[in-house]
């Protein structure tokens, strides 16, 4: 009997190097990363980061990364995974929503509409660099908001994904689904599932679907 490969059996020299280059950056140390400044209000102005005022609301603010901050430099999305991880400790500036959720906007950027592979693996996997530190809304919509996404609209997802990885992402989107997703939400599961069968995923389909079961019907 011919034993079923993982899809990223064909892909794994494409798979390797994405880990390789991750762990790479992540595990730079300081003297070869980016000092990251000790306040929100210091990001204004470095590297091109900008706090600007007015954007949503009269009294509002947002922190704003250059396109392409993180892309390229991989000491840029260094400092992306730290602001996630750590970027509640330097928030000063009131009329903004935490660090972190820049920080993860724009990952979620790079990765959907970039296609960078940095990032999207990032997002799918946080246990790779140790964890993102989320609280709040931030922690409550991630899964749906970020990891769903990924694998919605990241177009290669056969180097990014392994047997470990998801089962994580099954148990961390279903989780989600059945405690807040709405209607719009499991048809969206729906289609990523459909969409992961078409592509050869067909053991991450049936996983998925087990797991969510009785949530997206």
């Amino acid at each position: 009997m011919m034993r079923q490969q993982h899809p990223n059996a064909d892909n794994g020299l494409g798979y390797l190097l994405v880990v390789l280059g991750l762990s790479l950056f992540v595990g730079c140390n300081d003297g070869n990363s980016l000092k990251i400044p000790r306040k929100t209000s210091q990001l204004n102005g470095w590297q091109g980061v900008m706090i600007k005022y007015g954007t949503t609301c009269p009294d509002c603010c947002d922190l704003v990364f250059p396109g392409n901050f993180g892309g390229a430099d991989k000491k840029q999305l260094q400092v992306l995974i730290k602001l996630v991880r750590n970027g509640t400790k330097i928030d000063d500036v009131d009329c903004m929503r935490p660090v972190q959720y820049y920080a993860l906007r724009h990952l979620l950027q790079l990765a959907v509409v970039r296609q960078d592979a940095g990032a999207a693996l990032s997002l799918l996997s946080p246990s790779a660099h140790g964890g993102f530190n989320l609280d709040g809304e931030v922690a409550e919509e991630y899964a749906g908001e970020y990891q769903l996404r990924v694998l919605e609209k990241f177009k290669d997802l056969r180097p990014l994904l392994n047997i470990k990885r998801e089962q994580e992402l099954a148990d961390s989107i279903c989780s989600w689904l059945e405690v807040l997703g709405e209607k719009s939400d499991r048809i969206r599961v729906k289609r990523v599932i459909s969409r992961l069968q078409t592509e050869g995923f067909s053991q991450f389909a049936a996983l998925f679907s087990k797991r969510c079961k009785g949530s997206y019907n």
